[in-house]
């Protein structure tokens, strides 16, 4: 992605839960991710799907792949980061899906499911 003339991996709109309650982009529950318990958005507005930091570390994965790359966030900024987490599971109803998660340190939210995944599971949201 190419942002005023610098690369950028992803683009992550950082929002709590009360504002992601007001949003209809934004859909959220709480789901298995690495066979844990975990607070999940779902979020069309977003290119990538992140992990918080801090859940990362409670999720005991096996490993990681070292990356360096950064992710646009609100004013035009951008961060970098360097852990992404591949074929990692999550149980929707009963269903087991895989994800590719990016470590940030994103609050509000455990798991923030974006674009890529969603496309990859050819998903459809039904705000209403």
């Amino acid at each position: 992605m190419v942002q005023g003339g610098a690369k950028t991996g992803g683009k992550l709109f950082m929002m709590g839960k009360e504002a992601a309650a007001e949003d209809a982009h934004v859909q959220s529950g709480t789901f298995l991710v690495n066979f844990k318990l975990s607070y999940v958005s779902f979020d069309s507005g977003i290119t990538h799907s992140f992990i918080s930091s801090e859940h990362a570390k409670t999720l005991e994965f096996s490993g990681h792949k070292v990356i360096r790359d950064d992710v646009e966030i609100p004013y035009g900024k951008s961060i970098k980061y360097s852990k992404l987490y591949k074929g990692i599971p999550i149980v929707i109803k009963d269903v087991m899906f895989s994800v590719d998660l990016i470590d940030f340190p994103v609050g509000g939210f455990e798991v923030i499911l974006g674009m890529d995944w969603l496309v990859m599971n050819r998903a459809h949201t039904d705000c209403y």
